[in-house]
């Protein structure tokens, strides 16, 4: 029997579930299990993680498939540096993300959408000290517009 260790996340970005997968023939090498939690909460910080192990007669990645249908859609990964990486992306947010937030709670206009995602920004780097948009090309000096969003809308 092969034992699987998988750790799983969706991933917003690509909009599907993405996996970590680590083998091993006997039991878990748990220094190893704990050095990729480790590293994954110090890139990513406190991200829930869903956590799973089991066994199988194969190594292949699509025996999981096989033994548990509620892997199947899940994109696997052995890299521990490609899963964290992509992970990292999907923490980031974007003034689309803070907009169709804003539009999913309440119907306003193009202006008013505006000044409220430089008040959400303005809010949360007064509160934090942080940018919550880290990509950003909003002319936030000049007046409370985003480009990519004003574009888009």
């Amino acid at each position: 029997m092969v034992s699987h260790f998988i750790a799983i996340q969706s991933s917003y970005v690509q909009g599907k579930r993405i996996g970590w997968h680590s083998i091993n023939e006997d039991e878990m090498d748990k220094g190893h299990i704990r050095s990729f939690l480790i590293r994954y909460k110090q890139a990513c910080g406190n991200v829930h993680l869903g956590i799973h192990k089991l066994k199988t007669d194969s190594r292949l990645k699509r025996s999981i498939a096989e033994k548990d249908k509620f892997f199947e859609d899940v994109i696997f990964t052995s890299d521990i540096d490609e899963f964290i990486n992509i992970a990292k992306r999907d923490g980031e947010l974007t003034a689309d993300d803070i907009a169709r937030f804003i539009l999913s709670m309440l119907p306003v206009s193009h202006l008013k959408l505006q000044k409220l995602i430089y008040l959400s920004y303005a809010r949360y780097l007064k509160k934090t000290g942080k940018k919550i948009i880290q990509r950003t090309d909003c002319c936030i000096h000049l007046w409370p517009c985003c480009r990519v969003c004003f574009q888009r809308i």
